[in-house]
């Protein structure tokens, strides 16, 4: 294929002119497919992987591509530490491109309709085919997404990676907002408290609990003693008159109120019941935080024993989601 001019290859338009191959003596050979190639003849029509127009839901400003590129570029001044470490650099860059991931997953858009970037146009871990569409708008809305339920239910991270992970977005949002790319300043702060709660909800180390505290039978001892929870013996609803009633409800459970007792379960699926817990299991709950693959058994004297759906008894719950759900 004929070589192009500097001049040619900054003219085009497809997307594929981002694979550049520079070859020994610093001379540059420009490519581009060939229905885009100047010097070539094209009766197949325009090339699909044309360079696409932004998003008609969110035309305005730079790409998320671009934006996000600068974050990683620029972003260290956000951070307390004027000077991230190799191994935060990192983790940055890690949860930018789960990020990427994430919101160009489904193709979740009415403005526009799917399409795929040609091979080697992949130039950095922020570009994919809808980073390069989409711009600030649909960065600021995929936020509380990501940290809420994305990095828990499909990525495999320990709670300590996705606080490092929340902290990130924080500071994304920050940047969005310093550089003028959100002027909605408190749709920003609100989408900041959102997911706040992340950086301090420990949820493997509740799972760990619920766990230990099932395999060492603390809820059969506690109904043995007959130290039941009040709300649950006084509870008028039917649907739990005998031992041994359980509630496996499809949906997680959500920690509607910490009480003194332990947490207060409610789903759409089961009526409000109390879980008794132990004062250091109880103080890691957070109101509105979700629990999901949990059943609960009525063992007697009105205690509620969790354990795990599907006949996964000792593993007594899957993921712990921060609020919101």
């Amino acid at each position: 294929m004929p070589e192009l001019t500097k001049a040619e290859y900054e003219a085009s338009e497809c997307l594929g002119k981002r694979h550049s191959i520079i070859f020994p003596g610093n001379k540059d050979f420009f490519y581009l497919c060939p229905n885009c190639h100047p010097h070539r003849s094209n009766s197949n029509g325009p090339c699909e992987h044309k360079l696409r127009g932004r998003c008609k839901k969110d035309p305005d400003g730079p790409s998320a591509d671009e934006i996000l590129d600068l974050f990683l570029k620029e972003g260290e001044g956000l951070d307390s530490k004027n000077d991230l470490s190799s191994d935060e650099k990192k983790s940055r860059s890690n949860t930018i491109r789960l990020f990427c991931s994430h919101f160009g997953r489904s193709w979740d858009c009415s403005g526009c309709k799917y399409w795929e970037l040609p091979w080697g146009a992949e130039s950095s871990i922020t570009r994919t085919a809808y980073s390069t569409t989409h711009g600030a708008k649909t960065l600021i809305d995929e936020v509380t997404m990501f940290c809420t339920y994305f990095i828990v239910r499909k990525c495999m991270m320990d709670q300590e990676e996705r606080k490092s992970a929340v902290r990130c977005m924080i500071e994304l949002v920050s940047f969005l907002v310093a550089k003028g790319y959100v002027t909605d300043t408190e749709y920003a702060e609100r989408i900041i408290s959102t997911i706040r709660p992340g950086l301090t909800l420990e949820p493997d180390t509740i799972q760990q609990k619920l766990c230990e505290l099932w395999a060492n039978d603390y809820w059969r001892k506690l109904m043995e003693e007959g130290a039941g929870s009040k709300r649950a013996k006084t509870d008028n609803n039917s649907d739990f008159p005998y031992v041994g009633k359980t509630s496996e409800p499809e949906l997680p459970w959500n920690v509607e109120k910490i009480t003194s007792e332990g947490w207060l379960l409610s789903n759409y699926d089961a009526p409000t019941v109390v879980v008794t817990l132990p004062n250091d299991v109880r103080k890691l709950g957070m109101e509105n935080m979700q629990i999901s693959c949990m059943k609960l058994v009525h063992i007697g004297n009105g205690i509620w024993e969790p354990s795990g759906a599907y006949g996964n008894d000792e593993m007594v719950c899957a993921n712990v989601y921060p609020p919101p759900y």
